[in-house]
């Protein structure tokens, strides 16, 4: 288990969560105006999404870190599996945003192939 200074964990804990407010805030008013619908906004709205998908990781990763330095919990086994399970959730949602990207790219390109016909 990595020993981390208290700085770069508050700094984690900081990081994580501004990922996590700045992202969230971001998709929700291009979801509540219903401007994601253009492609910029579309692009934006999905890199807001991953925003907080990180953010997510960061806070829990580095809560697990501050839990061990405070209890001693959870042990070096238990914080390796939960890192790894969170980075390939992280890696996860990655890949769907990025399908996703492709997709409404492709659409739209289509769209404007149509139009031109």
């Amino acid at each position: 288990m990595p020993t981390s200074s208290l700085t770069s964990l508050t700094l984690s804990l900081i990081f994580g969560a501004a990922q996590l407010v700045v992202g969230g805030v971001v998709a929700w008013r291009l979801w509540a105006r219903s401007t994601w619908r253009r492609p910029n906004m579309f692009a934006l709205l999905l890199i807001a999404l991953w925003f907080v998908a990180s953010g997510m990781t960061e806070l829990f990763v580095s809560g697990m870190e501050t839990a061990h330095d405070l209890r001693g919990v959870p042990s070096a086994a238990s914080f390796t599996l939960w890192r790894g399970r969170a980075d390939a959730a992280l890696t996860v949602a990655s890949v769907i945003l990025v399908i996703m990207f492709l997709v409404a790219l492709a659409v739209h390109y289509l769209r404007r192939l149509e139009r031109a016909q």
